[in-house]
């Protein structure tokens, strides 16, 4: 690893805090398929250090002598405006004042998604942020949870609104690795958690601040 890092172009605190990154999602990756879908094995949450580093380890070799890449987050963000105001949050955009709702289609998505995704080895979580208003989110949601280099999708909606029919269908078809995170703060939570639980969907609920 050291005559790796003192011979590369990239920084080794960079490339450290890659591999740090990495194992981190893919300890709660794992966390979370095992509980919710029942793939994989058990992690202890105790032990969650001991895993840490041997993560760690087994990125930084897998990057040396296999030259895999991971995605430990990546996000889109399909519709704007939305609603939040969350300071803190990295898709707080206050220059998208506008009332018009602007949204990325499938085939502006798709030629973006499959850049990336022909770069990486993997995307450990793929995250929707404001997708539900966007049209095409049905046919996006299909296309990215079919692909077996994603893990892990989390949708965050901005609002809590109606699924629509085509949308259900596909949450239905991948719900061993599509999950909503849900503002705990939002009045319609109760609700929406109703409609997700009928249709046998995953959700986290959390305070966006």
């Amino acid at each position: 690893m050291e005559n790796f890092t003192n011979n590369s172009t990239v920084a080794q605190d960079c490339l450290t805090e890659y591999f740090k990154a990495n194992a981190k999602s893919r300890f709660s990756t794992e966390i979370k398929k095992y509980i919710w879908f029942k793939c994989g094995k058990f992690l202890n949450p105790t032990m969650k250090n001991r895993y840490i580093n041997e993560f760690i380890q087994q990125e930084s070799e897998n990057f040396i002598n296999k030259g895999e890449i991971n995605i430990p987050f990546l996000e889109f963000r399909l519709s704007i405006p939305h609603t939040y105001k969350c300071l803190s949050c990295n898709v707080y955009k206050p220059a998208f004042n506008t009332a018009n709702l602007i949204q990325i289609n499938f085939n502006q998505f798709k030629m973006q998604f499959d850049e990336i995704c022909n770069s990486v080895t993997s995307i450990r979580n793929l995250i929707f942020i404001n997708p539900i208003r966007n049209t095409d989110f049905p046919q996006i949601l299909e296309y990215t949870a079919r692909n077996p280099k994603v893990h892990l999708i989390k949708i965050t909606p901005s609002e809590l609104t109606n699924l629509s029919e085509a949308l259900i269908d596909v949450l239905k078809k991948y719900n061993q690795k599509v999950y909503f995170h849900i503002n705990e703060n939002d009045l319609l939570a109760e609700e929406f958690k109703i409609s997700l639980k009928a249709n046998n969907i995953k959700y986290q609920i959390g305070v966006i601040v």
